[in-house]
């Protein structure tokens, strides 16, 4: 629970299904890491922490003996699971003690090393359920034989994919026809699907060798030269993030790529593509195809092990390649770029395709699963269990036991704007940069305002949906603003921004962007006269090329250059520039100039639209009029080594804090 995993996710779409059927559902979990857990679990899904990791024991005989106990290896839990080194004879005294005075009718576990637990400790009457959250193949030939060792006192297993469950039933055939296969279930989006018009592709999924993020970077940097306008988001982190930014700046993809961190909920972001891909070695199951789908994207996919081929149909709501094939890969996407009718007819189709996997339909099958089991051991149906004439249910227990956590996705939706948000979130509708409405829940009481470290609070207006329209938005001040409720910040829920990808059509007097910062809801505003916004930034020929529109009052028919002013420091380069008669500038920037005006070990240097004659106040280039309120964690830019006579210099254009475009100049060994 105190991560962010495609089984965290999965578990809790399956208790709130069962809970929507009428059952008792309780959550274990073994390791409690965090006061506050990644996710929002359903409030009628009771959680149980086993090993509180955020307290010290105390220094009492019991405190002291569960000191002792965690520092020594677990005698049951499967050396070969990845996670075992977490383990100990804590664990598996706390976990004995909780199955062995369980009174629930189902005891499911999540993971291999689990589900030994619940082979182990589950009393004989309850039924006993292993999911395979990953695949056969992925696991050593160690843990393999203590799977199929332990499993055998079991009542079933079941799979996410169906071509493992068919790999488990040929290599454990004593357990083959206790195996079963049901994929895992998204919580359907109530936001309004992509209209796949956006020049965007998106990618999704933890930062690891085996989601080959590598591979499509090369890819894209085939696709971007051919189609130059499109641009690539990939959502996620992990601990090859810092070779994927390395290999951002190596292939100079610039301004085309945005690596956009980790980002909750995710399908305001899926929204916002036209293409979602994915590139993996192998996949278990493949949730975010299927919340890409929910979310009318077409997939383009390497057809691995072991999820996508089952959920992609070629050619109908996506495109699958082989799985090292990069030429069949860049081909696709690029056949989806040129085709808008194709992209438009697999949408829809993705859009039919994702039902399938809606908790409706997946709750549905293990509760019949459950109650086969059931029968089968001869029992008295669980309270309220749904028998074949369908008696309405009244409420059976199945705990599900989860335990460690797993891999990187985001976390389940909550509902946008005009549907409900749970708790105390507000979502968030932007329809233009000076018009968003803001949706508190029914009923919710207490006093909205916006916050600044600079500037006294403003009132905002009462009521369920809260309407900030242009007058509004025009007297906010440049800055950060946070929502509060009574004091207190406000949790963001969903914040659908996906109007903003386009530039408006006339110039608003404040340019709001809402945002999660840290969780809270938040809008961060620029207020200028005239704006340097630029479109692209890229190196041609070791110069530095930017091109970009001013927008509000145009200098007319004068000479205009970029202006480079070393911070704080006084001094200054420039470039002539162009301008057409719409306000659109391009400028080539020497950065060898600024290289050879050394003042300390690194310098930064501002830059800035200026007229030549000096009428004007110089403008900062920069980019504001897009959804993303801070570029320096997104946009990646290529450097250039320089020596002259002064040493070795970096120079490094980047966007800082506000968007702006500056650029260091450093000393290099």
């Amino acid at each position: 629970m105190d991560h962010v995993g495609g089984t965290i996710r999965a578990t809790l779409n399956t208790a709130s299904t069962l809970a929507d059927l009428g059952h008792e559902v309780e959550i274990v979990n073994v390791f409690r890491y965090r006061g506050t857990p990644h996710f929002t679990p359903d409030p009628r899904v009771g959680i149980r922490h086993l090993v509180d990791r955020t307290a010290r024991s105390p220094w009492t005989l019991t405190g002291v003996a569960d000191r002792l106990r965690s520092r020594r290896g677990s005698r049951v839990y499967p050396a070969g699971d990845t996670r075992a080194g977490e383990f100990n004879r804590l664990t598996d005294k706390r976990v004995a003690e909780f199955l062995g005075d369980c009174g629930s009718d189902v005891i499911v576990g999540t993971r291999p090393g689990l589900n030994v637990y619940v082979a182990r400790f589950s009393p004989r009457s309850a039924v006993t359920v292993a999911q395979e959250h990953l695949f056969y193949d992925h696991h050593k030939p160690r843990l393999r034989d203590a799977m199929s060792r332990e499993y055998s006192s079991l009542d079933a297993m079941v799979t996410v994919s169906e071509a493992d469950a068919n790999n488990y039933r040929r290599h454990m055939p004593h357990l083959a026809s206790r195996i079963r296969f049901i994929p895992n279930s998204i919580q359907p989006t109530p936001l309004p699907p992509s209209v796949v018009d956006s020049k965007v592709i998106v990618a999704a999924g933890r930062i690891a060798r085996p989601k080959r993020f590598d591979m499509l970077l090369r890819i894209f940097a085939r696709v971007h030269r051919r189609h130059p306008d499109w641009s690539l988001r990939i959502y996620g982190t992990g601990r090859h993030l810092k070779a994927i930014r390395d290999l951002v700046t190596d292939l100079d993809l610039g301004d085309a790529v945005s690596l956009m961190g980790q980002v909750t909920p995710l399908d305001a972001e899926w929204v916002k593509g036209s293409i979602a891909v994915v590139t993996s070695k192998y996949e278990s199951f493949g949730l975010t195809l299927v919340e890409a789908m929910d979310c009318g994207l077409p997939v383009v996919s390497t057809a691995c092990d072991y999820g996508p081929p089952e959920i992609v149909d070629h050619e109908v709501d996506g495109l699958l390649s082989p799985v090292k094939d990069e030429d069949a890969v860049t081909e696709n996407l690029c056949r989806l770029i040129e085709d808008d009718s194709l992209r438009k007819r697999m949408s829809a189709n993705a859009l039919r395709k994702a039902r399938k996997y809606f908790p409706s339909e997946i709750g549905a099958r293990y509760e019949a699963l459950f109650h086969s089991l059931v029968s089968q051991k001869h029992r008295t149906p669980p309270r309220g269990a749904r028998i074949p004439d369908r008696t309405p249910p009244r409420g059976a227990r199945i705990p599900v036991g989860v335990g460690g956590g797993g891999g990187a996705l985001p976390e389940p939706p909550t509902p946008p704007p005009g549907i409900e948000p749970p708790d105390d979130t507000v979502n968030c509708l932007a329809r233009s940069f000076d018009d968003l409405t803001l949706t508190a829940r029914r009923g919710a009481r207490g006093r909205f305002t916006l916050e600044s470290g600079t500037h006294a609070p403003i009132a905002v207006p009462e009521g369920t949906d809260i309407r900030l329209d242009s007058a509004f938005c025009g007297r906010l001040p440049e800055g950060w603003w946070r929502l509060f409720r009574d004091g207190e910040p406000v949790e963001a829920g969903r914040v659908d921004s996906r109007a903003l990808l386009r530039r408006p059509g006339f110039l608003p007097r404040s340019v709001v962007v809402p945002c999660s910062d840290d969780g809270q809801l938040a809008l961060r505003v620029w207020r200028r006269e005239t704006y340097a916004e630029l479109r692209t930034v890229r190196w041609e020929q070791g110069r530095l090329q930017v091109d970009g529109d001013m927008l509000g009052p145009l200098w007319d028919k004068m000479e205009v250059q970029v202006l480079a002013k070393l911070r704080h420091k006084g001094r200054a380069h420039h470039w002539p520039a162009a301008i057409d008669a719409s306000g659109a500038f391009s400028c080539t920037i020497e950065v060898d100039d600024l290289a050879a005006t050394r003042v300390g070990s690194a310098d930064l240097w501002d830059l800035w639209l200026a007229d030549v004659a000096g009428e004007h106040a110089p403008v900062r280039l920069a980019r504001f009029f897009d959804d993303i309120t801070n570029r320096k964690k997104t946009q990646l830019y290529a450097h250039k080594m320089v020596n002259d006579r002064l040493g070795r210099h970096r120079v490094h254009p980047y966007y800082n804090i506000d968007n702006e475009l500056s650029i260091k100049v450093e000393e290099s060994d």
